[in-house]
């Protein structure tokens, strides 16, 4: 009930306490988000990619090998209590029961002949308030993906996979998420920036970029292009 939209503003401008045209409204700004991808398929065909591709030694040792019990079991237990996914199957149930069909799930995340079950397609969205405003807009929530169980699993365990070749695929300049590398390395780069300015006397610029709804507009066909180019 807290978290129930009872007022939202409208594209339009609009304020209404109308749960269709609220649904509605919402729908249209996330088809227009995500129905359409910006990238022109054609332009990235010339692109130049700078991250570095993965060699075959490393694709052996961190990728190329079927999924087994005790990784996924690890993948489990490390994982924190979240909501369900629209199947309901909760963290605890998997942390309790998994030892009795473990090892049945694990050859069906390994095999090639058995179809995927529907359960690793559904998800559920729930929009989170990112305040207490009475009359909420759109800029007010944050969208959620409520994924099964068993998908979060399968992701996570090759999710891990790639962080420990990360450090090899992406340059020096990203440092957050990255093994062997801390934020504080780029607060100190800019710290750093700051004093050599004053101590030659130039100006310096410094732009911080928030981008609007990021990882909602992530082009899927920019992913696959990377994919393809460092050959996964």
């Amino acid at each position: 009930k807290r978290n129930t939209l009872k007022k939202f503003e409208c594209k339009n401008g609009n304020i209404t306490e109308n749960i269709d045209e609220i649904i509605e409204d919402i729908s249209s700004f996330y088809n227009d988000l995500l129905g359409k991808d910006k990238v022109n398929k054609e332009k990235l065909k010339n692109y130049s990619f700078k991250m570095k591709k993965i060699t075959e030694e490393d694709r052996k040792m961190y990728l190329e090998y079927d999924i087994d019990y005790k990784e996924v079991h690890e993948c489990i237990q490390g994982m924190k209590e979240a909501a369900p996914g629209p199947n309901g199957l909760t963290l605890g149930f998997f942390k309790k029961y998994f030892k009795y069909f473990g090892n049945h799930f694990v050859k069906l995340l390994n095999s090639k002949k058995i179809t995927i079950s529907k359960t690793f397609k559904q998800s559920l969205t729930k929009l989170i308030p990112k305040n207490t405003k009475t009359i909420k807009t759109i800029n007010d929530l944050r969208p959620l993906s409520l994924t099964n169980y068993e998908y979060r699993f399968f992701t996570k365990t090759f999710s891990n996979r790639l962080y420990k070749l990360s450090n090899k695929l992406i340059e020096d300049h990203q440092t957050c998420g990255i093994i062997g590398r801390r934020m504080n390395d780029n607060l100190f780069l800019v710290r750093d920036l700051i004093n050599d300015s004053n101590l030659r006397k130039k100006d310096l610029k410094l732009i911080g970029a928030d981008q609007r709804k990021a990882y909602d507009s992530i082009s899927h066909t920019y992913i696959f292009a990377v994919l393809d180019h460092i050959e996964m």
